[in-house]
């Protein structure tokens, strides 16, 4: 698996977090929140897939605490 740098791991976060506003009105729950902030990373660099950047925030998320 691709290893994001610290970099990397904060922006995907902030994304994450920033989900909550995107997604207000519809379901935001913690997966709907990560699905939206993967999709959106993987856009901002196609060459990292989705999958990759799900992967990661669930890595960094069971890490968090």
């Amino acid at each position: 698996m691709f290893d994001f740098n610290q970099e990397q791991k904060a922006e995907l976060m902030n994304l994450f977090h920033l989900a909550k506003c995107a997604l207000s009105g519809q379901d935001d729950s913690n997966y709907q929140r990560m699905l939206w902030a993967s999709k959106e990373y993987s856009k901002k660099y196609p060459n990292i897939s989705r999958t990759v950047a799900y992967k990661n925030i669930t890595r960094i998320r069971n890490n968090w605490f």
